[in-house]
C-alpha cells in the first residue's frame, strides 16, 4: 500500500536532477553573458588590440603590417543569429592551423574585415595588388569608431 501512495510523488533523485539541470543552464547563461561582455576590440592607428576573459584576462596587440589573412567564419546557428567570427592571421602565426585572434560574434563582420583590410593596405603602403600605390588615408577615424560602436 505505501508504494501506491508514493507513486505520484516525485522522487528525490528526480528533484535533484531537475535542480542540477536548471542550475547548469543558469550558470551557462550567466557565463555566456559575462564572457561576451568581457571582450574588447580596438582599431588603433597602426594596430588592432584585443582583450577578453572572465577569470583569466587575455590581451594582445596585432600590428596591421603583420596581418596576412582575415577570414569570416559562420556556422548555421551563427547565420541564423546574423553573427560571424573574424579570424585574423599574422605573419608569425600563418603556418599554424589556428589564427592569432578571433573576433567573436560580430554582427557586421564583412564591414569590419574591409575596414581592417584598408588599414593593412595603408600600413604596408599598397592597395593589396602589389602595385605599391595605396588608397588615400581616411580624413577621420570617426567612421571606423562608428563601425565598432555598431558591433
Amino acid at each position: 500500500m505505501p508504494i501506491a501512495v508514493l507513486a505520484g510523488v516525485p522522487s528525490v533523485v528526480n528533484i535533484v536532477t531537475i535542480v542540477l539541470a536548471l542550475g547548469s543552464l543558469a550558470l551557462f547563461l550567466v557565463w555566456t553573458v559575462l564572457y561576451y561582455s568581457s571582450m574588447l576590440y580596438e582599431l588603433r592607428d597602426d594596430e588592432l588590440s584585443w582583450q577578453r576573459g572572465v577569470w583569466f584576462r587575455r590581451t594582445g596587440i596585432v600590428p596591421y603590417n603583420r596581418i596576412t589573412n582575415i577570414d569570416v567564419r559562420q556556422g548555421p546557428l551563427m547565420r541564423a543569429l546574423g553573427i560571424s567570427n573574424l579570424a585574423v592571421q599574422t605573419a608569425g602565426y600563418s603556418g599554424q592551423m589556428v589564427p592569432e585572434i578571433v573576433l567573436e560574434a560580430m554582427e557586421h563582420a564583412e564591414e569590419l574585415r574591409e575596414t581592417i583590410r584598408s588599414r593593412v593596405r595603408l600600413e604596408i603602403g599598397g592597395d593589396g595588388t602589389g602595385s605599391g600605390t595605396g588608397p588615400p588615408r581616411p580624413e577621420s577615424q570617426a567612421v571606423d569608431l562608428m563601425v565598432l560602436d555598431e558591433l
